[in-house]
């Protein structure tokens, strides 16, 4: 049997992260890796206009698909 898939919805911002948006970011790594953890396959969507992840996601390995994809 497959692993069922999961969509993480991101919003990578080209310029101007504001504070607010760290507690969110980490929010979504711990997620993403919770549920990695559990045997589900989880793909981080990128729903913003930026290109480039965090430090914080980079160093997870999480890769990132556009809506598009």
């Amino acid at each position: 049997m497959r692993p069922r898939t999961i969509g993480l919805t991101f919003f990578l911002r080209a310029k101007d992260q504001s504070i607010w948006n760290n507690g969110a970011e980490q929010n979504c790594a711990f997620l993403w890796m919770l549920l990695r953890a559990a045997g589900y396959r989880v793909l981080a969507i990128n729903g913003g206009d930026g290109e480039t992840p965090s430090p914080l996601l980079s160093k997870l390995g999480i890769e990132f698909v556009r809506f598009a994809d």
